[in-house]
């Protein structure tokens, strides 16, 4: 089965939004796997990945809007948009939509989005050197790991060590299930 096959594959896995088009200003620099970020290269677009440094100047207030908007607020790559943005409106707190779009089934849990997020890369190949290849997903509901695994995928590089002992510690846990 080809990458594009099974990235396909798993974006079916999401439950469906009904978007109004309402949420354009949450769209800006994201992380993706190298593959969904190479197949928007070629329609043209380049999508700035998030960090730590876009991370603040959000933060401060500053405008960080997807390369992908055009001028109408719309996504010009949307056929391909990567997983995270497909799973925009699917999740609960701050995945939820704020503009009352239906999703046609349950919303996901953080811990279930960044699951998938993280098979994508398995599958698409990780952005630049973030490599959790050989994760255990099950890991990743762990309660202490999850919220650093979010914060070093926003750019927050300072979290590995912090996340490194985190991820040992829920493997343990696991492992003595």
């Amino acid at each position: 089965m080809s990458i594009e096959e099974q990235l396909e594959q798993l974006y079916a896995e999401l439950p469906v939004v009904e978007c109004q088009g309402h949420c354009w200003n949450s769209c800006g620099p994201i992380a993706m796997s190298e593959f969904e970020r190479e197949r928007i290269r070629q329609r043209g677009v380049e999508i700035d990945e998030f960090t730590r440094d876009s991370g603040r100047a959000w933060a401060a207030g500053a405008p960080l809007y997807c390369a992908a908007l055009t001028k109408d607020h719309r996504c010009s790559v949307y056929e391909v948009r990567p997983l995270i943005c497909r799973a925009w409106g699917v999740g609960r707190a701050d995945m939820a939509c704020r503009h009352g779009c239906e999703v046609s089934a349950k919303r996901l849990k953080g811990t279930e989005i960044l699951a998938m997020l993280i098979r994508s890369y398995q599958i698409g190949g990780f952005p630049g050197n973030l490599d959790c290849g050989d994760v255990d997903l099950d890991v990743l509901t762990d309660p202490e790991l999850a919220p650093l695994l979010v914060r070093y995928l926003q750019g927050d590089r300072g979290v590995e060590p912090e996340l490194a002992l985190a991820a040992h510690r829920a493997r343990q846990r696991l492992t003595n299930r």
